[in-house]
């Protein structure tokens, strides 16, 4: 426990890429957790997707469903034109029975952008970032609620699935491309750099950012919060950012 309190005090990569002053921003973003109010704005679950149909409709949006707190999300669905179901909105239709925002793009599927297209249609201010192939866990709404205000986001740790024969999983502490925030703190911070086309980068670029602007990306890890194996696209050739 020490030993993990020094690396985040003295090494973790925002001191090194933005500076010392995070460690106010961190301090700032604690107590505002620690004395949070709760609120009852809807929460916009942005997904954006291609060909991720069956993981969208098989564990994502029945996790959704399943939590205690179903009746306070909204979904907002940016779909690259998937070709593995005949009608996508139809068949989210079929078992979502809350608010609903859905469109089909007709572009490359590039995270940052399709991500960015999620985020602007959901119409309310707070916004929970996911991909298609996660289950969340039945308290998610508390977690967010918790953990985002004014001074603080939210960049949970999934436990990610190691291989398709079973589902034995290791910490992602690798991505923070799940996120909770407000659009008023998007303001702030800029969306996802829709000029980052290659595989990742624009996760950690974004956190980053929320550090600048002076808002915590608070980290926790989180049980039940399961990345489901799928087969990686990420390029053999891939160089992590730091």
């Amino acid at each position: 426990m020490l030993k993990s309190f020094a690396w985040f005090l003295l090494n973790s990569p925002q001191r090194k890429w933005i500076g010392w002053q995070t460690i106010f921003t961190d301090l700032k973003g604690f107590f505002s957790r620690w004395f949070y109010k709760n609120n009852s704005e809807t929460i916009w679950i942005c997904v954006g997707t291609y060909n991720r149909s069956q993981m969208l409709l098989k564990h994502l949006i029945p996790s959704i469903t399943a939590s205690t707190g179903v009746k306070s999300f909204g979904l907002s669905i940016a779909d690259c034109g998937s070709t593995d179901v005949l009608n996508l909105e139809q068949e989210i239709k079929n078992i979502w029975k809350g608010e609903l925002v859905f469109s089909s793009i007709n572009e490359p599927f590039f995270r940052a952008n399709v991500f960015n297209h999620a985020i602007q249609q959901a119409p309310g201010n707070m916004i929970f970032v996911c991909d298609a192939d996660i289950s969340l866990p039945q308290n998610i709404e508390f977690l967010i609620r918790k953990n985002v205000n004014k001074n603080s986001a939210w960049f949970p740790i999934c436990q990610w699935q190691i291989s398709e024969e079973n589902k034995a999983w290791k910490w992602f502490t690798a991505g923070t491309g799940l996120f909770a925030a407000t659009k008023i703190q998007l303001e702030k911070t800029g969306m996802y750099d829709a000029e980052i086309k290659t595989w990742g980068k624009e996760d950690w670029d974004l956190f980053f950012r929320f550090y600048k602007a002076g808002i915590c990306p608070f980290r926790s890890r989180v049980n039940g919060l399961y990345h489901h194996w799928h087969k990686s696209l990420k390029p053999d050739n891939y160089t992590n950012l730091f």
